[in-house]
């Protein structure tokens, strides 16, 4: 976990996060995509990024709103850190690539609740490692 903590520092610096607020404005937006990653990673394929990318300016999106999750594998905080620090590093990995303005409206994680399948504690689960990325123009 001492690990997590400092990479979360070093790279949610700018994140706001706030699930509640986050869930209001979702309708707003299209889901455009979503990041896999492997147990315990926050690391992101170059490959899917660059797909998002295409994805991104064909819909001249302009807005974009990030949401982490994790599976059960872990405790509680541990998937909380991890889903903020995937969403974080999709972040970080989109404005490496794309060439044109875009605006990060939210950036959260929401560790193993709200996940897409629902699972016991304890169990991994392939599709709730995930970032989902939503999209919007202005």
């Amino acid at each position: 976990i001492d690990v997590l903590e400092l990479k979360i520092n070093e790279v949610t610096s700018t994140l706001s996060i706030g699930s509640q607020e986050t869930g209001n404005r979702l309708s707003e937006y299209a889901l455009l995509g979503e990041i896999n990653f492997e147990l315990g990673s926050h690391t992101v394929a170059p490959a899917q990024i660059e797909i998002l990318i295409g994805v991104l300016n064909k819909f001249e999106t302009t807005e974009v709103l990030l949401i982490g999750f994790s599976d059960r594998s872990g405790n509680e905080f541990f998937n909380s850190t991890l889903s903020h620090l995937r969403a974080a590093k999709v972040r970080q990995e989109i404005e490496r690539v794309i060439r044109r303005p875009l605006s990060f409206t939210s950036i959260d994680g929401v560790g193993e609740f709200g996940a897409p399948v629902s699972t016991r504690d304890g169990v991994v689960e392939r599709k709730n490692r995930i970032v989902r990325v939503y999209g919007r123009r202005s």
